[in-house]
């Protein structure tokens, strides 16, 4: 097993390391008046080259341990900076099928809804992850099998109504023509079953 291996794992404690370092650090590099005091100088004539052997060693485990710690918060500052640019980059680029599936939620004003499971559109909303399943147990509506699915949180703050084919207005303040477009645009597994 490798030494990356063994600190990946944690066979090595990082407590033990940092003692380690610390410890011999001290002895290497402290005052002769400090050594003198802990009554160590004899310890250091037999033992100093192995104190600095491990000082070293115990040093570049440590080295390793830090630079893995900054590598994951970058790494992970680096995903999440990439994934709100993939949602945001899905957000704009919904087909008319996949806008009309987020007017359900907008003008139902739920922030859960049943949706088919098998629909092309739901399922392209969940890949690019603008919806996700809910629900665990799912029942017979439109027709078909659904379950319930909500918009994700990052997608929600960067939707705006323009990107779903509305006006920027409150539902409330939508015209007679605006809301003939949505009952004409509705999901066509929806407009089997009602109208809006």
């Amino acid at each position: 097993m490798s030494w990356f291996k063994i600190i990946e794992t944690g066979k090595v404690s990082n407590t033990i390391i940092i003692i380690a370092v610390a410890t011999s650090g001290t002895l290497l590099f402290a005052s002769q008046s400090f050594i003198a005091k802990l009554k160590l100088e004899a310890f250091l004539k037999n033992w100093g080259t192995w104190v600095g052997i491990a000082f070293l060693v115990s040093s570049i485990f440590l080295g390793v341990v830090i630079l893995g710690w900054i590598w994951r918060g970058l790494s992970g500052l680096w995903y999440a900076w990439r994934y709100k640019s993939l949602i945001a980059e899905n957000v704009r680029s919904m087909d008319p099928d996949e806008q009309a599936i987020i007017r359900e939620f907008i003008f139902n004003a739920k922030n859960t809804i049943a949706l088919p499971l098998t629909n092309p559109s739901v399922v392209s909303l969940i890949n690019k992850r603008i919806i996700y399943q809910a629900g665990s147990h799912g029942g017979m509506t439109y027709g078909e099998i659904c379950f319930n699915y909500s918009i994700s949180s990052k997608a929600r703050k960067m939707l705006r109504l323009s990107m779903i084919g509305l006006p920027d207005k409150d539902a409330s303040d939508l015209n007679q023509a605006e809301k003939d477009f949505i009952n004409n645009n509705r999901p066509l597994f929806i407009t089997k079953y009602s109208r809006w």
